[in-house]
């Protein structure tokens, strides 16, 4: 029977920790090559061999330096490399790493920033400072704002004062203070009611000994007066709790509506913040991975005219076979025409002797 054929998944298996390591050395080996040849005057003696030795001592100490192991933070550091490297612009990172003024373990350990060219660095320090900046004057508008409240009625939005505020909240302390302390007790009212019946009583009961008809109709008109008296400033006292109450009740509601139009422009402050913030996230992530893009397609356009120049190289090779070959098939056809043509010559330089 017929051997069965390999699976699928094994011709796509993943990259070792060693594809990945090799790959990283290549890359960087062609990087620093490609700027050696372009500044061939300046670097004579860069010979492949000595920068592939060079090569791998820093990827060593990027291997060591991220914990022996190939994570996201070690391609992401061997991008940075690359691109820096590659770029035109930066005309002194590859110097410096070729003359052995930046050490392998030093370029290992180095930020984007550190790396970059100088262009680069103030083009980056231009922008955190105009973010720095923006940010500023967001809090020093809302610092501004800090001693007025938007509230929002049927009218539309009025702005109040903190101090209007705080002079409305003392007067409703000072209602809630006061309201106990003039407000009639329910015993005090008692109590006088049950003095002035006693009274009444004493007085009735001295005037009836004296005179009994004269006496009776006069205590019996002195005491409904005075319950008509009674019943009245009971009628006040109670007229001035509602009237007070309400007016307290009234104070608190206006001190709450304040307080939830504080509390909701606090939140729509914070939410705006919170926008902003998010914004200059996406902002950064979008322009980190703008970058991201540009390197690999730097280095995916660098690695595609490298591979055609080989497929150039080994074509014009071809071509020079086939041409020698063809050159010297041409040689040994006429050096046989020739030795045809000197034999028979001979022949029949023979046969006329003969």
């Amino acid at each position: 029977p017929a051997a069965a054929p390999p699976p699928a998944a094994a011709a796509t298996a993943a990259p070792t920790i060693h594809d990945i390591r090799r790959n990283v050395r290549k890359a960087l080996t062609d990087s620093l090559l490609k700027r050696a040849e372009d500044s061939r005057a300046e670097f004579p003696n860069a010979k492949k061999s000595r920068i592939e030795a060079l090569v791998k001592e820093i990827e060593e100490k990027l291997f060591s330096y991220f914990e022996k192991n190939v994570n996201i933070k070690y391609k992401s550091r061997y991008r940075t490399m690359v691109f820096n490297i590659r770029d035109t612009k930066n005309r002194g990172l590859f110097r410096q790493i070729l003359t052995g003024a930046i050490t392998p373990a030093k370029l290992a350990t180095m930020t984007s920033d550190e790396m970059a060219s100088k262009e680069l660095a103030e083009w980056r320090h231009t922008q955190g400072k105009k973010e720095l900046e923006a940010i500023q004057k967001h809090e020093l508008d809302m610092l501004s704002l800090g001693n007025t409240y938007i509230m929002k009625s049927h009218k539309g939005e009025i702005e109040i004062e903190k101090s209007e505020l705080y002079k409305d909240k003392d007067k409703v302390t000072s209602v809630v203070t006061t309201l106990p302390e003039d407000e009639p007790l329910l015993e005090e009212m008692m109590g006088t009611a049950t003095e002035t019946s006693t009274i009444d009583l004493n007085a009735s009961s001295s005037s009836r000994s004296s005179t009994k008809h004269s006496s009776k109709h006069k205590s019996s008109k002195d005491s409904s007066g005075r319950d008509r008296e009674r019943k009245h400033s009971r009628d006040e006292d109670k007229h001035e709790k509602k009237r007070r109450h309400s007016d307290s009740r009234r104070d608190d509601d206006n001190s709450e509506g304040r307080k939830r139009t504080h509390s909701s422009s606090s939140s729509t402050t914070k939410r705006d913040d919170d926008e902003s913030r998010s914004k200059r996230r996406n902002s950064d992530r979008d322009s980190k991975r703008d970058n991201d893009n540009r390197r690999d397609g730097s280095s995916e356009r660098s690695d595609r005219k490298r591979h055609d120049s080989e497929r150039d190289r080994r074509k014009d090779g071809s071509r020079h076979h086939d041409r020698d070959s063809d050159r010297h098939r041409d040689r040994h056809r006429d050096s046989d025409r020739h030795g045809k043509s000197e034999k028979r010559r001979d022949s029949e330089k023979s046969g006329r002797d003969r």
